[in-house]
């Protein structure tokens, strides 16, 4: 690089839609040649809607001209043309005279001034703005920024006028270019601060721009493994923790093999320089397509009976981006949910342009009646046992916290415990049998899960209530009492099943207006009275 350049950052108006967490859409580029020149670096002036850019100019021969100066046109956005082109009065010499920030009032523009190509003379300055006309030149003074051995440097003026990047090969710099932070602080400019290997590369970062909220960075960068080639514009949104996320490739509608850099907003539409129709940049234009806002709406199905688990959600998405993502609360993906229980369900659904919502829903489900039987979902024991099974089969102590978090749920609930056995063995044995059962789930909810004692009164009832059971050949529900069992007895199996299922403790709501005032609970709900076999 035997000729220095000057690179320039341009303010940017703040994008309608926000490109931190999600990818815009972009229509197909229109070119904007301006012949024999080279156009770069366009600011667009949103109050007197007009367009500064610089120009390059070749000559007949072909021969680019270092000599770079700051131009102003209107841009015509029904034709995409750029119209009454006028060089700036009062900033233009045979040197570099980029403009390279604007404040947010309009009344005050900063421009670098390479004087000699980096002379003494050279650096930033910035004017008034008074009917038109430039006045007031004051240099900018920023400690420890040295550009007068830099090959390219370049810079970028917030609208806020408190927040100035730079790009040069620093003290630091890891590039090229890097790109380089300094901040007013009582009214002084503090020295640069390298923005770190987040954002910079081996390669060169250019044309910076930080959006009005100060939460984007775009710039352009030639140095990043997912680029298409060439220099390619990328994106960084600030994090929570105060740092840079990793850059983002604003895609193959902007990026090509080729060079791009300079993007900013004008009108309805996105504006940058490339050189992908010849050796020299030219401006190209593109429409803008917001992200279809993503919008969801929900139908539920509540639970039909206390402790069922019938209830449903689904959703139905109104717009947005497909395909879309969906992560529940419960660990699932699917778009919607069934067999549910009563309780809070949320889900994040996200669509393609990184657009979430998140949604809580309530699955709600029948009060408590009073002298209702509900089951839980299994209590299992041992035969001639009050030893609960807990293997690949059955956890019965999935069941029993069930009924710790009901308890916990309904504080002014009081429950029976009642046990059942099949109908094998001595009736005295099993009306034993099935107190000590429901003893072992009192004992296990009082002990271990600290439930008052008082709000659990365990009852056995033997053989006496055998379980009912959906015959599948009839379709229809049946009473599984001895008389109806002895009909397997050539089969083991299915006699083994069935008895299963009348060994089992269900809840039978007792009352629902326990007080500290209730009296205490008999301490032999505690013992087990003796073992019997079945």
């Amino acid at each position: 690089m035997g000729t220095k350049l000057v690179l320039f950052f341009s303010y940017l108006i703040v994008f309608n839609v926000p490109f931190f967490g999600q990818y815009p859409q972009f229509s197909e580029p229109i070119r904007i040649r301006l012949d024999h020149t080279e156009e770069s670096a366009p600011i667009y002036d949103e109050i007197n809607q007009q367009l500064y850019f610089v120009r390059t100019f070749i000559d007949n021969s072909g021969i680019k001209k270092y000599n770079q100066d700051s131009w102003k046109g209107n841009f015509n956005n029904q034709s995409k043309t750029l119209e009454k082109l006028v060089p700036l009065e009062g900033v233009n010499d045979l040197d570099n005279n980029i403009l390279c920030g604007l404040s947010s009032d309009g009344k005050r523009m900063y421009f670098f001034h390479s004087k000699g190509i980096y002379g003494k003379n050279a650096g930033l300055f910035v004017y008034d703005r008074i009917n038109g006309k430039l006045k007031n030149k004051k240099k900018i003074v920023v400690p420890g920024l040295d550009i007068s051995a830099a090959n390219t440097i370049g810079f970028f003026m917030h609208p806020d006028e408190t927040s100035l990047l730079i790009s040069y090969q620093g003290q630091e710099s890891i590039g090229m270019e890097d790109l380089y932070l300094s901040k007013l602080e009582n009214g002084k400019w503090i020295s640069p601060l390298h923005l770190g290997n987040s954002i910079n590369s081996s390669g060169f970062e250019i044309s910076p721009y930080l959006t009005k909220q100060k939460d984007t960075l775009i710039f352009a960068t030639n140095g990043r493994t997912d680029s298409y080639g060439g220099s390619d514009i990328y994106y960084s949104c600030l994090s929570k923790s105060g740092e840079w996320t990793t850059p983002v490739n604003l895609g193959p509608t902007i990026n090509t093999v080729h060079f791009e850099a300079y993007l900013i907003q004008v009108e309805k539409g996105l504006l940058w320089s490339s050189n992908k129709n010849g050796n020299y940049t030219d401006f190209y234009f593109s429409q803008l397509v917001p992200s279809e806002p993503l919008q969801i709406q929900y139908t539920k199905k509540d639970v039909s009976t206390f402790q069922g688990f019938d209830g449903e959600i689904a959703l139905k998405i109104q717009s947005g981006n497909p395909p879309y993502k969906y992560q529940w609360s419960t660990g699932g993906n699917s778009k919607d949910l069934f067999q549910l229980r009563a309780g809070e369900y949320s889900v994040q659904v996200t669509d393609s342009k990184e657009q979430k919502i998140q949604l809580r829903i309530q699955i709600s489900q029948p009060q408590l009646p009073l002298d209702s039987v509900f089951h839980f979902p299994e209590i299992q024991y041992k035969q001639d046992s009050w030893e609960f099974v807990n293997d690949s089969t059955c956890s019965s102590y999935d069941s029993l916290n069930q009924i710790f978090n009901t308890l916990q749920k309904y504080p002014c609930l009081v429950l029976k415990l009642i046990s059942h056995t099949d109908a094998r063995g001595e009736k005295s044995r099993n009306l034993v049998l099935s107190q000590n059962r429901s003893r072992a789930c009192y004992r296990y909810l009082v002990l271990e899960k600290g439930i008052d004692p008082r709000r659990i009164i365990p009852v056995g009832l033997g053989e006496t209530s055998p379980a009912s059971y959906l015959d599948s050949s009839t379709g229809k529900e049946v009473l599984l009492s001895a008389e109806y069992l002895s009909r397997f007895d050539d089969n083991s199996i299915v006699i083994s099943r069935l008895n299963q299922l009348n060994r089992r403790t269900v809840g039978v709501i007792d009352r629902m207006n326990f007080s500290n005032n209730d009296p205490k609970a008999p301490e032999s709900y505690l013992l087990f009275i003796y073992q019997s076999s079945n």
